[in-house]
């Protein structure tokens, strides 16, 4: 389920030591990607800014409440150095859990843009304010941008855009932001705001998991090995939808380009997953046209990797064979042997062992940990080599 261990060498000592927050660092920051790749989703936006506004104060008391003296210094100091917006989080979590969702009003602003990166843009023709909350009719209000984008940019394609879009890396778009009044009244602050809620959001999640993340490399004597940085220009890859996004083979046509991607962050996550999806499906598939049909030929197999170097396992020649073998073990040995353990050489255990040891070994050498994925991969064979010895 987390993820956040196996990145690095520094997230995985954080983890052994205090494995609850970095669980917590995780979620926040998934919480705050979900608020990215929702962001022009009004329903889902609102409810992962909510969670966000929990999930973020919960990490913080929970620190406040622990035993350790460098992690409530952190968080004391943090609360010190960000007052006001601490209060604000504070302020909008309350509202959230004890009184009714967190209901930001929008902005929208369309029209032509340039593309100076895959992430900043430039607004350089275009209709409407992003200094606060505006009014819109109701087939236009708190709608997913996608379905109202042509609603929105119909004047300008007439004015500003010619049919092929000649123009290289110009396109039509719309931003969106989410605003929220803010009004505080009690005997320690007196606020009263309209604050942009997910630059808000953004900005006090990125500082306090790199706030936690330095208390612990400082207290331990070692340097953070990751930074969050959620920081993004006025016209960005979040709050900005373009016409790229929604039909990028059309710009590789009128661009002659040979392969045009989607920049948006919830389009390139729904592409993501889909690609993943299907990375599944054809690697599920490639291991079932290929399995062991044989005792002998399962066995032969095992003697294989069971007498490998490290370096040739990982080899081109040799690295996926292994990947299909270990990771479906259990179809190789159902095609071959049937599934009937009762007489047979090895049972479920010895199987699930392979696959356990397996993926340890790859998981450890992807982290660049040289010892323990020879000890590990050490472990494998010895196993491998008992499995082929009782065939």
């Amino acid at each position: 389920m987390f993820e956040l261990e196996k990145t690095s060498l520094f997230f995985e000592s954080f983890g052994r030591d205090a494995p609850e927050i970095v669980q917590n660092i995780e979620i926040c920051h998934e919480n705050k990607i979900s608020l990215d790749t929702t962001y022009h989703k009004p329903k889902h936006f609102i409810l992962h800014l909510n969670n966000l506004f929990r999930s973020v104060l919960f990490l913080m008391e929970y620190c406040s409440k622990r035993p350790e003296q460098w992690l409530t210094s952190a968080i004391d100091q943090f609360k010190r150095d960000h007052d006001e917006n601490h209060e604000i989080f504070k302020h909008l979590r309350n509202v959230s859990s004890h009184q009714k969702l967190v209901f930001p009003r929008e902005s929208l602003v369309s029209g032509l843009y340039r593309i100076q990166s895959n992430k900043q843009y430039k607004l350089k023709l275009g209709f409407g304010k992003h200094n606060g909350p505006q009014s819109y009719a109701p087939d236009l209000a708190l709608r997913n941008t996608e379905d109202i984008f042509h609603e929105l940019n119909t004047l300008n394609f007439l004015m500003f855009m010619d049919l092929e879009h000649s123009a290289i890396s110009e396109c039509l778009g719309v931003t969106r932001k989410w605003f929220f009044n803010v009004n505080i009244k009690n005997k320690t602050h007196n606020i009263k705001k309209m604050v942009d809620v997910y630059a808000l959001s953004s900005q006090f999640t990125e500082l306090l998991l790199n706030c936690l993340c330095s208390a612990y490399a400082k207290q331990k004597g070692i340097k953070a090995e990751k930074n969050f940085d959620y920081s993004l220009p006025e016209f960005n890859f979040v709050n900005t939808l373009l016409e790229i996004d929604l039909y990028p083979s059309l710009f590789s046509q009128w661009w002659e380009i040979d392969e045009v991607s989607p920049l948006n962050c919830g389009a390139l996550a729904a592409l993501h997953e889909a690609s993943l999806h299907e990375g599944s499906d054809h690697f599920y598939k490639g291991i079932y046209t290929a399995l062991c049909s044989t005792k002998n030929e399962y066995a032969d197999r095992l003697k294989k990797f069971g007498e490998l170097s490290i370096d040739d396992t990982l080899s081109d020649s040799n690295f996926e064979e292994f990947i299909q073998f270990i990771y479906a073990n259990h179809w190789h040995y159902k095609n071959c042997f049937g599934g009937d353990f009762r007489e047979q050489p090895i049972d479920a255990g010895d199987i699930m062992y392979i696959q356990r040891l397996g993926k340890m070994f790859l998981e450890e050498n992807l982290k660049g940990k040289k010892c323990t994925a020879h000890g590990t991969f050490d472990k494998l064979q010895t196993h491998l080599r008992t499995l082929y010895a009782q065939i």
